[in-house]
């Protein structure tokens, strides 16, 4: 069995027990029943697929399918942290400290990214890149989430990606 550190742990307002299992403080962590702890996405999924994926893991093993579904997962990622910087800047500075370039500038950089992989989506495949789901589905929908959650219009923004998305 493994213990996720859930969704429900803020790395802010849980700092203590985040820390405990990730030195690090960074969510998200997995901590296997060996104890050890996987510490980000890519680690995560990375150990998924060595254990599940058999022969249609999330990351495909080599190749030039590897490298596409790394560099869409490697800009999504991108994406999501730059939502955070926008947060953080936003809900953690005080009031009167926010700096409202720096906030922009991680917006665009985040809409830029997301429409950037709107671009390359067919809209008549079920999934972002192949036949099958990917790492680059997974971090997709987590940025396109993330960025709705920023006040980003997606379903303008993004008219085919959040299609794609797990409806509430």
């Amino acid at each position: 069995m493994v213990c996720p550190l859930s969704s429900t742990l803020s790395r802010f307002d849980n700092r203590a027990e985040v820390r405990a299992s990730n030195p690090l403080g960074r969510i998200p962590a997995l901590v296997l029943d060996s104890g050890e702890t996987l510490i980000d996405s890519n680690a995560i999924i990375d150990h998924l697929d060595e254990v599940h994926g058999h022969d249609k893991p999330l990351t495909p093993r080599c190749g030039s399918d590897r490298r596409a579904v790394l560099r869409v997962a490697a800009m999504m990622m991108g994406a999501c942290e730059k939502c955070l910087h926008a947060a953080y800047e936003r809900n953690r500075c005080p009031p009167e400290k926010p700096y409202q370039p720096w906030i922009d500038d991680c917006i665009a950089q985040v809409r830029n990214a997301l429409v950037a992989i709107d671009e390359i989506i067919d809209p008549k495949k079920p999934y972002l890149m192949f036949d099958r789901l990917t790492q680059a589905d997974v971090t997709a929908v987590v940025a396109e989430r993330l960025a709705r959650g920023r006040g980003i219009d997606t379903d303008v923004l993004t008219p085919r990606l959040p299609a794609r998305s797990p409806q509430p």
